[in-house]
């Protein structure tokens, strides 16, 4: 595996699955269409997933239809006609001349043993100097609006406001930055025509807010402009820079998407019936929305911030707003919650010494067939008995026990009760097996059916370790408080009744990855979030499902979510 984070070109390669940043993908839906069609046409790619937001693409391929050379191949052909499509040079070929040659010479090495193509290069970074310079630089906007607030407010104090400041083209102009910047469907309709034109729309619309506040020495809005400033230049500098944005509660995008439709209509009726279009826009102004979507915005963002410092977990593809909402954990595995099944060696009780290798033997001739838990320990304890080990037929597991034919005989094993349903007499072992129950054993009888009557040849034991693990415990803790838990696997085969005693959902694993993503899609519709805990190791499954925007946090955070 290969991981390519300091330079500039991201690359992550594993057998069957790549991973690669391509110049010009990011914020361009064409690219991605572009990319997406051209990997498609390559037999033995059976999967190409280009993301706009990162810039790279997911690749997942057949090694043995095709290699990694032609796919870096049509990678190569394909960032150059991205790159020629938008007349911009690639970052590569700007930054020639940048890098030490120890950075060089590293890169080339990780070249030769990928056997990537040299003009798809992956340049390498100069080695960062410590020149003295500050580490935090305020931002000019933020310095901007301080500055302007602290100015304007001793020349208020002194002289008044400007002739400029008191005419009614900034408040109109200002009132269609507002309106623009509060209306939902206004401000998607600007946002996609900024990615068409390729323009930052957040930065035109940011930039003229602060102008026309201080064109029109609003001190309020210019605090105001000043507190959000701090709040994002605080975040970019704590660990939350690059999560993802905040997303709001369906209450309030509902009633943002309400108040934007009825404040449009009420402000043409005031303008009809008045005809006066400064009460149109007071109306426009008084139904603006983000009255409450930006102090929403805000208040999580500072939460998040302060949760940054505290280091409180926060997930990843996530924000403290969807954790808010999450009613459900949907855990990886089982075996993140659940002890494997320990023991230092099963037990065999007998009422004839003879008889004890020929009931493991039974024992281990049904689970050989079966999925019991303990399956491996019988059979080792079996083999080491130096007896024949008989294949057994017609084995049916039941939650209660295992029947099945051994040499033409109906050989059972299982609870005494099991046994007693069979007709076979444990009598003689009943004791036996209460007292080691109470000694926290788990106690499975072996007999069989003959001709006349059933026969008990005696039991085994082993000792009861306690199921659930500490992150288990923590999980069950969260249910008791109405979170709803989910598995997506099962490695451990725990049956499904000792899992719903613990209040666990495993419709969850009968489903594939596309339908996983969709019965998300579906809560998030209905206004709740799904959190995914994930192993302390990387695999290509929970890749996909972070790559799909679902949070995530790993098995170790689990306890410090409340």
């Amino acid at each position: 595996m290969v991981l390519l984070r300091n330079k500039n070109r991201f690359l992550h390669v594993l057998p069957g699955r790549i991973r690669i940043e391509i110049y010009g993908l990011q914020g361009s839906k064409a690219a991605a269409e572009l990319l997406s069609k051209s990997l498609s046409a390559c037999s033995g790619i059976y999967r190409a997933e280009p993301c706009t937001v990162t810039g790279r693409v997911l690749l997942l391929y057949d090694v043995k239809l095709v290699s990694e050379q032609h796919i870096f191949h049509i990678l190569r052909e394909t960032e150059d006609r991205i790159c020629s499509a938008n007349l911009t040079a690639r970052p590569d070929i700007q930054n020639e001349a940048t890098g030490s040659k120890e950075a060089e010479r590293e890169a080339a090495a990780t070249q030769v043993e990928l056997d990537i193509p040299c003009d798809l290069p992956m340049i390498p970074t100069t080695p960062k100097t410590n020149t003295g310079e500050p580490r935090e630089k305020i931002p000019i906007a933020l310095a901007i609006s301080m500055s302007g607030l602290a100015v304007l407010g001793i020349k208020q104090a002194f002289f008044g406001r400007s002739a400029l400041a008191r005419s009614p083209a900034p408040f109109f102009l200002s009132a269609l930055v507002s309106v623009v910047t509060g209306y939902p469907f206004l401000k998607r309709g600007i946002q996609t025509y900024s990615e068409k034109k390729k323009i930052n729309s957040d930065l035109i619309l940011g930039t003229s807010a602060l102008a026309l506040a201080l064109m029109r020495e609003n001190l309020v809005v210019l605090a105001g402009l000043s507190i959000l400033q701090y709040v994002n230049w605080k975040r970019s500098h704590s660990a939350l820079n690059g999560q993802q944005e905040v997303s709001l509660s369906p209450e309030i995008q509902t009633y943002s998407d309400k108040a934007g439709r009825l404040g449009f209509i009420a402000a043409g009726m005031t303008w009809a019936v008045t005809r006066n279009p400064l009460r149109a826009i007071a109306v426009l102004l008084a139904a603006n929305p983000r009255v409450m979507t930006v102090p929403a915005q805000y208040a999580w963002k500072q939460a998040e911030l302060v949760s940054g410092e505290r280091k409180y977990v926060i997930p990843e593809k996530g924000s403290l707003s969807q954790l808010a909402r999450t009613k459900t954990i949907l855990f990886e595995d089982a075996s993140l919650l659940f002890n494997r099944s320990e023991i230092e060696e099963i037990q065999c009780m007998v009422e004839k010494e003879q008889d004890a290798d020929k009931a493991i033997c039974l024992a281990a001739s049904l689970m050989e067939k079966t999925e019991h838990p303990w399956k491996e320990e019988v059979l080792s304890k079996a083999k080491r008995t130096c007896r024949t080990i008989r294949t057994a037929f017609h084995v049916e597991e039941e939650p209660q026990g295992i029947k099945g034919k051994v040499n033409d005989r109906q050989v059972i094993i299982g609870s005494y009760k099991y046994m007693e349903e069979h007709g076979i007499d444990c009598s003689f072992y009943e004791l036996k097996s209460k007292r080691l129950a109470r000694k926290e054993y788990d106690v499975l009888l072996v007999g069989s059916q003959g001709d006349a009557k059933g026969e008990c040849f005696g039991l085994i034991a082993r000792h009861r370790l306690s199921p659930v693990n500490e992150y288990g415990s923590a999980a069950f803790s969260l249910s008791e408080k109405g979170w709803r838990l989910g598995l997506l696997h099962n490695s451990l085969h725990i049956s499904t009744d000792e899992l719903s005693q613990y209040r666990m959902d495993t419709s969850w694993s009968s489903f594939e990855q596309g339908e996983v993503i969709e019965r998300i899609a579906e809560l998030k519709q209905h206004g709740e979030e799904v959190l995914f805990v994930t192993g302390l190791e990387q695999n290509p499954l929970n890749e996909f499902y972070k790559e799909a925007g679902i949070q995530t946090i790993s098995i170790h955070e689990l306890q410090h979510i409340q």
